[in-house]
């Protein structure tokens, strides 16, 4: 990776990087590779077309980019105040009437998920 030069960026969910290097050879994996599908495995709550749909949802809110859209996807916040820490820094935080929306829409698409499973 040293010395190659950045071509683009996005922005991924958990469950897209988990899909990304589960796609691959396992044993065409680096250390880095390896070591993050690891934990990626670990922590991933809910598969990468749940969290494109939950996303898709999330940003017709217009306070919530895709970055934040991702973050919540990830985490799958179940409390106010876990949508109060990922916006912390924002200079325009979310009401209590679009925190109850991003509730809602989490609620939904993780019992979805859930069904999934089964």
């Amino acid at each position: 990776m040293i010395g190659r030069k950045i071509l683009d960026s996005k922005v991924v969910t958990i469950g897209e990087v988990k899909e990304l290097l589960e796609s691959g050879d396992s044993e065409s994996l680096g250390f880095e590779q390896t070591k993050t599908l690891d934990y990626v495995k670990k922590v991933s709550k809910i598969d990468r077309e749940i969290a494109e749909k939950m996303m898709e949802e999330l940003m017709i809110i217009e306070k919530i980019s895709r970055e934040k859209a991702a973050k919540i996807a990830d985490i799958l916040p179940r409390s106010n105040e876990e949508i109060k820490v990922i916006f912390a820094k924002e200079i325009y935080p979310l009401n209590d009437e679009e925190m109850a929306k991003v509730l809602e829409i989490v609620d939904r698409y993780g019992k979805e998920e859930k069904k999934e499973k089964k």
